[in-house]
């Protein structure tokens, strides 16, 4: 079972990533406080369902954690381009959608790795070999 402290502290903590990376990447922070925006709503609403179905599953692995990250990350990614799209009232250029993709699927990829560190590798018990 994983300690409650610890899955809030992963779920507080690791969307802020997201807003360092992104703010270091563009120099603004501006556009850190933007991925924040993203990050943190988007962490709820596909991050909560993602970690309920792999703690039922005893989906515990790093690797399993990066990659639905990823995979999350560029689901947002693919919805911040319509979200785009709608507000311009014409559809993103291939170019920018591919770059959002990648971009989401790689924020998704840090967020959803350092949730692991923060919340799922304190969960080991003394003794115990590194499931990940």
């Amino acid at each position: 079972m994983v300690p409650r402290r610890s899955v809030l502290a992963g779920f507080l903590l690791a969307p802020l990533i997201s807003g360092v990376v992104h703010a270091a990447h563009t120099g603004s922070a501006r556009w850190g406080a933007l991925a924040l925006v993203v990050a943190y709503p988007m962490s709820l609403l596909l991050g909560v369902p993602l970690v309920v179905l792999f703690t039922r599953r005893r989906w515990n692995r790093f690797w399993q954690a990066a990659l639905a990250g990823a995979g999350a990350g560029c689901m947002t990614g693919a919805f911040v381009s319509f979200a785009i799209g709608q507000l311009n009232s014409q559809a993103v250029s291939a170019p920018l959608f591919s770059y959002l993709v990648t971009l989401c699927g790689f924020h998704g990829l840090a967020i959803a790795g350092l949730y692991w560190l923060l919340a799922m590798k304190c969960r080991r018990e003394p003794g115990r070999a590194d499931p990940g």
